[in-house]
């Protein structure tokens, strides 16, 4: 069209872009075709696998799937708030998951290699980065909450009645009159003074949905039509009849969703005991590779410090309290948990799961205990290092062995650990 050329259809998502194809290449104009916007019609076919998008996600029933996209440009959400992803991940609690979707123009312009060094602690602490050429449609659909700046991913999350929160937003940049325009405007800023789980939080309680669903309108004049619409511009440009049936407008499959994730090797935690009860405990967890640059909300408590044995930071691992070890030869379980006590002197428990149900662990004051826990932990290390944390909290707090049954709530679980078998020779 530079060169003078104009094609045979032009292709347009909203009929107010006539007018600005109008003043721009007015010869264009009689082959304009509105015909809506067939990414929103292919987000619109698939909301009814949200669950399989969270799975593929690792998101649990009750997790929150918080995403943070930006596009390029000094006045992107990267651009502006280039910590935001640490930040988040340093204040949510691992009940939440966190996403990001980066403009392809971030991947290329600066590397893959670069941008995974970035992004190397964020990794550790249990980012889910999304691929630059598929899987976003599927993750913003499995969000509760979408944090964003005036890129398509941020439009196409509120269009889609996901609750939208702007970390960045130029508004000489963007067309007035658009969605984005009213987006820009309406939804809610976050505010780097304030804590961001409460601000995640209100976003969701206070969502404007009526205020969302006018979105999809400004952004396509043919929603759910699409498809048919250029299936019959194709079809008359190629001179051919068209099919009699409807044109098929696909879901985006889960297949595509493969995030790049790292398994989270160390964590914060805290532990309350209710009603000053010894055999409940409450425990609270944050993964430990990031640290926010103001520490705010619950996260500044004191806690303790879990890694696993081969964490590559050795700040963390020289002064965690507690170090949950991998695999062992079962004959030597117990010498392999005295060695870590003896070796690192900050050190105060070491555990070792045997199978899905049954922990070892060496205190430096109690001994070799063995834990039974109902139902059955996962193999993530930061589980297994609850379990260490809650013993060595009840010590700590009430000078004695913990009671043979504990009732431990983590984030939505209740598991209920039975302690047997102490033997008072700690190494």
């Amino acid at each position: 069209m530079r060169d003078g050329v104009v094609p045979d259809a032009v292709v347009l998502a909203h009929e107010d872009d006539l007018g600005r194809l109008a003043r721009l290449t007015p010869e264009a104009l009689p082959n304009a075709v509105v015909a809506g916007d067939p990414c929103l019609d292919r987000l619109r076919a698939s909301t009814i696998l949200r669950q399989k998008y969270r799975k593929a996600l690792g998101a649990e029933q009750d997790s929150t799937v918080v995403t943070v996209t930006s596009t390029w440009g000094p006045g992107s959400l990267l651009g502006q708030r280039p910590d935001l992803i640490n930040d988040l991940l340093a204040e949510l609690e691992l009940d939440h998951i966190v996403t990001t979707v980066l403009h392809p123009n971030v991947w290329f312009a600066h590397g893959q290699w670069q941008l995974r060094t970035w992004l190397a602690d964020a990794l550790r602490a249990g980012l889910r980065l999304i691929p630059p050429v598929k899987g976003w449609q599927q993750t913003i659909l499995a969000s509760d909450v979408v944090i964003g700046d005036h890129g398509s991913v941020t439009g196409y999350a509120a269009a889609m009645l996901v609750p939208t929160m702007l970390a960045a937003f130029p508004h000489d940049e963007v067309a007035t009159g658009t969605a984005i325009d009213r987006l820009g405007r309406s939804a809610p800023i976050l505010n780097s003074d304030l804590p961001l789980r409460e601000q995640i939080s209100m976003a969701r309680h206070n969502h404007d949905h009526a205020g969302a669903a006018q979105l999809g309108p400004l952004a396509s004049s043919h929603l759910d039509s699409c498809a048919d619409i250029l299936r019959t511009t194709f079809y008359g440009l190629m001179d051919l009849p068209e099919p009699g049936r409807q044109a098929p407008v696909f879901p985006y499959p889960p297949a595509d969703l493969v995030p790049e994730r790292e398994p989270v090797h160390s964590c914060w935690l805290t532990c309350d005991w209710p009603d000053d009860k010894d055999d409940t405990a409450v425990v609270h967890r944050w993964p430990a590779d990031v640290t926010a640059r103001r520490r705010r909300g619950p996260r500044a408590l004191d806690g303790y410090l879990a890694v696993r044995y081969d964490h590559p930071r050795r700040d963390l691992s020289g002064t965690a309290d507690i170090t949950v070890l991998g695999d062992t030869d079962p004959s030597g379980v117990d010498d392999a948990l005295r060695r870590t006590i003896r070796l690192r002197p900050a050190c105060m428990v070491a555990v070792l799961a045997l199978d899905e149900t049954r922990l070892r662990l060496c205190h430096r004051r109690l001994g070799i205990l063995e834990a039974h826990t109902a139902p059955a932990l996962s193999a993530d290390p930061m589980a297994q290092a609850v379990v260490a944390m809650v013993v060595h909290d009840h010590w700590l707090i009430r000078g004695e062995s913990p009671p043979a049954t504990i009732a431990i709530h983590l984030e939505s679980r209740r598991i209920l650990l039975h302690l047997k078998g102490i033997d008072p020779k700690a190494g």
